[in-house]
């Protein structure tokens, strides 16, 4: 962790700003934390002033929370506070549609419960340009895969099975969720090269987004992120993606797992 010595001088200049514009117990509050609240406290405090204003354009430091993983519904889908630079996005590695779509196949034989079983899917904090960098391919990643699958025909098999069931018979030869065991079989050797796809994909958009220069900035967004001359390293790392990547298609299989086992009871 850097000290207050180690920071930008922009930073520096702007606590004395703010501190001047600011009550005393307000300000020694406001600055001691350093946070992305505090920052926005600063800036309005002082009255919009030039030193906090290049504060809050260049922080010269990552945001809080960058790279966290844990189940996308134990955390918010994206984080706003502090300086449009620090804003974050809750990203799912493997595109949501990719399980969604799994779900849509298995509830065909099996009550699953499709989104909210997709809120324990994992995913990690990531800047949210490199998110909508990420995204855009993702649609064309998502449209390929639905038509890979129309093409398959697991779809019309699993239909006939469930008109079977309907008029009496069981579905799966022995009624133990058998058309589900065959598309999960499918679907997780499907979705384990889109994942691996899917994180080099990550790490690239995350490295273009890091690199960009943002229009009425003379500095790359890493280097508004740093202390001058550095620039922030491309964060999360590529490992911190990989390992969030390899939970999430734990999480995927697990849970359409959970459910078949259920069919079989």
């Amino acid at each position: 962790m850097r000290t207050r010595a180690e920071e930008p001088e922009q930073f520096q200049d702007a606590q004395l700003a703010a501190a001047a514009a600011m009550g005393p117990g307000v300000s020694n509050q406001a600055l001691a934390s350093g946070s992305p609240a505090a920052l926005i406290e600063l800036a309005k405090a002082a009255g919009g002033s030039q030193a906090v204003e290049a504060l809050l354009a260049n922080p010269g430091r990552s945001a809080e929370g960058l790279g966290r993983t844990g189940p996308h519904g134990s955390k918010p889908p994206s984080l706003r506070d502090g300086p449009p630079i620090h804003h974050l996005e809750s990203e799912h590695v493997i595109p949501f549609a990719i399980g969604a779509r799994l779900w849509e196949l298995l509830s065909l034989v099996l009550p699953v419960r499709g989104r909210s079983e997709d809120r324990k899917q994992t995913t990690i904090m990531i800047y949210r340009g490199a998110a909508a960098r990420k995204t855009k391919v993702d649609q064309k990643v998502i449209e390929q895969f639905k038509a890979e699958f129309a093409a398959s025909g697991l779809a019309g098999d699993m239909s006939a099975e469930v008109a079977f069931a309907q008029g009496g018979g069981h579905v799966g030869e022995h009624g133990d969720g058998g058309p589900a065991r065959a598309v999960l079989a499918d679907m997780a050797a499907a979705i384990e090269e889109i994942r691996a796809d899917a994180v080099e994909r990550t790490v690239a958009a995350v490295a273009e987004e890091n690199r960009a220069v943002e229009e009425g900035f003379d500095l790359s967004n890493g280097e508004r992120r740093a202390v001058p001359p550095d620039r922030e390293p491309d964060l999360p790392s590529a490992d911190e993606i990989e390992a969030a990547s390899e939970t999430q298609y734990d999480d995927i299989i697990a849970l359409a797992e959970k459910a078949v086992r259920k069919a079989d009871r």
